[in-house]
């Protein structure tokens, strides 16, 4: 969790509702969880990393735990293992171990959850932000992003296209939430004349109307 600054008390309250997109092994859910008793919503699609997080928070009637991931589809993909960066796009580690693993729908679950509003949604899921932030941020979608009020993310420059997607991603972005802090480094050029990011961790908050 290093570079990401916590949401405060000022914006959190025992009604707030968090969702930790990405919970790998429960540490951003368990430093929420100290701030503030509130309503956090843990989404982990790892299966082992995912029942950590059950046995972690087992006591926590606050916090609940999904083996599923949040996107613009209901689909299954295939998950592949890397530590601490499980994810769909490193095909390399197929030898390690695969997984196949659920996504939602982002709308479909709020609806069926009766959710309103989302105080607080953190998203580091290791390629998949790109996915559901290109969903949310898409003109028929801005009554949807706008019930997210802080958003922090980390962007992988390993997906194909990253960078250019990552930047139409913020241009919409824009439209509904304006950046509070950023720690992301400046591109780099490599050996082949390649763009290099440096991303680390980002934080918008939503407009106020």
């Amino acid at each position: 969790m290093r570079f990401l600054k916590l949401p405060t008390l000022n914006d959190l309250n025992e009604n707030s509702i968090v969702f930790d997109l990405g919970g790998y092994k429960g540490t951003y859910t368990g430093l929420i969880n100290n701030i503030c008793k509130c309503k956090i919503f843990l989404f982990e699609t790892w299966s082992d990393h995912y029942s950590h997080c059950v046995n972690r928070f087992k006591n926590n009637d606050n916090i609940n735990c999904f083996n599923f991931g949040l996107g613009s589809n209901n689909e299954k993909i295939s998950m592949f293992y890397d530590k601490d960066g499980t994810n769909a796009f490193k095909e390399k580690n197929l030898g390690v171990g695969a997984q196949h693993v659920s996504i939602i729908n982002f709308k479909d679950f709020i609806e069926t959850q009766k959710i309103q509003f989302v105080d607080v949604m953190k998203i580091n899921t290791e390629g998949g932000e790109f996915d559901l932030l290109e969903f949310l941020t898409h003109d028929y979608n801005k009554e949807l992003i706008s019930k997210i009020g802080i958003i922090q993310i980390q962007f992988h420059d390993f997906v194909p296209n990253a960078i250019e997607r990552r930047d139409k991603i913020i241009s919409k972005l824009r439209d509904t939430h304006v950046e509070n802090w950023n720690h992301n480094g400046e591109l780099s050029i490599t050996a082949r004349g390649h763009k290099q990011p440096c991303w680390v961790w980002e934080e918008w908050r939503l407009k106020k109307s």
